[in-house]
């Protein structure tokens, strides 16, 4: 089954919140894409280690990490208003631009 990575802003939402946006946004790109696919639970519950001195780069660096295994990434909406949407749309353009990695995007 091919994975799906989402991006979506995340500030000021709950884990609930955030959890109900992902599992909308898969069943939507399931829709567009016509084939079930795996979510890639982009909510890191971790929390850095205690010598980690910037906490955002931390998250953004595991998040780097699963959309390295990612098949699609789905962009939710405004997803370009926020840094970590950006870094991973950044990323996403800069190392795999001849990759088989499909995008979505709400925008």
């Amino acid at each position: 089954m091919k994975k799906l990575f989402i991006s979506l802003p995340m500030e000021g939402l709950t884990k609930e919140e955030i959890k109900n946006n992902m599992y909308k946004l898969k069943n939507q790109a399931e829709e567009i894409l016509g084939e079930p696919l795996e979510l890639l639970d982009t909510y890191i519950e971790e929390t850095p280690p205690s010598d980690t001195i910037t906490n955002g780069l931390w998250y953004i660096c595991k998040s780097l990490l699963l959309l390295s295994k990612a098949n699609y990434v789905y962009f939710a909406k405004d997803w370009y208003k926020h840094k970590g949407c950006i870094i991973e749309h950044e990323a996403v353009l800069n190392y795999a631009p001849n990759s088989n990695l499909k995008i979505i995007s709400e925008e």
